[in-house]
């Protein structure tokens, strides 16, 4: 070979070697724009912190987020931006204790001092409270004009939601800690005294007979109570069983066992029935009961669930959030958090927002495709 033909040789592999290197320095390039751009599109819209660390709960109304805090202090926030609302802090020396409902710019909240209190947004101040024996940890339900919620004190109560006039009282014979349910003039609520409880809403009279039933459970029932189909109500209990109930007669439609404690809501999407106890297991049933899938997360739940369009959310103590297709359990959606997840998650059109342990709240995107 001559020389000419050695040189000509060796530049071509030199002029290989730089394209090689010049590509390999792109796709370097590439790759760290693109996980530069997953990173951005994975982190927070927004994240709330609030002056002083606590467990929050939060309700979303249109655009306004209702924040409330276990130290006693209460916020509106634009969930464009997450910024505070002028004129709408409330801070006050009573630990709110569950997730507020709201309705037309009001916001109807429990707290530990044993009181209800109906606080307007807008101007930042309480408009009425009704006074209980007990706690009131659970979200109030609202019925026309009407509110209803359980206290501590073993009581179910239904006021005036103009004015906080009470209409009547029940006694369920133990603590109510959480959400009860109304289907049918029915209230159903679970009690710390190892039962379920029905009482009648259908009278306004204050000495009407209320109590209809009253089912025993091997542990406390410390879960929300959600009505589902047409008079029938589920709720979960501490010795890991969800209970499908009918509501106007207390039988049995369905006893599920779990793994772990049942104390989330249960989520309604269609008709299917969402549950997850405190092992990390969820199970998506039909209304007679049968389990259409069932999935074992890394983590418990320490928020939701909550449901979707096509999808259940919720949050976990192993810092992660999660959006499981409702027909198959599948994983639509995932985000880290920066903390465990603690206290409320709810959704927006356009948001999934989530509560964690600090007192701080997440804004993320929510999925397109759900």
């Amino acid at each position: 070979m001559d020389y000419r033909r050695r040189w000509q040789q060796t530049r071509l592999r030199r002029t290989r070697a730089r394209v090689l290197i010049a590509l390999g320095a792109l796709l370097v390039v590439a790759a760290a724009l693109l996980g530069a751009h997953l990173a951005h599109y994975r982190r927070p819209l927004w994240i709330y912190v609030p002056p002083e660390a606590g467990l929050v709960h939060f309700a979303v109304e249109g655009e306004t987020l209702c924040a409330v805090w276990d130290t006693g202090r209460v916020v509106a926030l634009d969930l464009r931006t997450g910024t505070e609302r002028p004129g709408s802090e409330i801070r006050r020396a009573f630990p709110f204790l569950g997730e507020p409902l709201l309705t037309s710019g009001r916001a109807l909240v429990g707290s530990e001092d044993g009181r209800l209190r109906c606080l307007d947004l807008a101007l930042g101040k309480p408009l009425w409270e009704c006074r209980t024996g007990g706690a009131v940890r659970g979200r109030p339900l609202l019925a026309g004009d009407r509110v209803i919620f359980g206290s501590d004190d073993g009581f179910v109560y239904c006021v005036r939601l103009g004015d906080g006039t009470l209409i009547w009282r029940a006694y369920c014979g133990g603590a109510i800690g959480a959400e009860v349910a109304l289907t049918q003039d029915r209230v159903v609520a679970g009690t710390a005294d190892n039962g379920i409880q029905c009482v009648s809403a259908a009278s306004e009279e204050p000495d009407a007979e209320r109590w209809r039933w009253g089912l025993v459970t091997g542990a406390p029932v410390l879960g929300p109570a959600v009505a589902y189909a047409e008079g029938r109500v589920a709720l979960g209990s501490d010795e890991g069983a969800v209970y499908m109930l009918e509501a106007d007669s207390g039988r049995v439609l369905h006893r599920q066992v779990m793994a772990g404690l049942v104390r989330c809501r249960p989520a309604i999407l269609g008709e299917t029935l969402m549950v997850a106890d405190s092992s990390g297991q969820v199970l998506a049933l039909d209304f007679d009961g049968r389990v259409r899938w069932s999935r074992q997360l890394a983590d418990s739940p320490s928020a939701g669930l909550v449901a979707g369009r096509s999808a259940v959310y919720l949050a976990t103590y192993g810092q992660e959030a999660l959006a499981l297709r409702v027909s198959d359990g599948a994983l639509l959606w995932d985000r880290g958090l920066p903390a465990p997840a603690g206290g409320s998650l709810a959704l927006s059109d356009r948001l999934v927002l989530i509560g964690l342990v600090d007192g701080r709240i997440c804004a993320f995107p929510r999925p397109a495709d759900d």
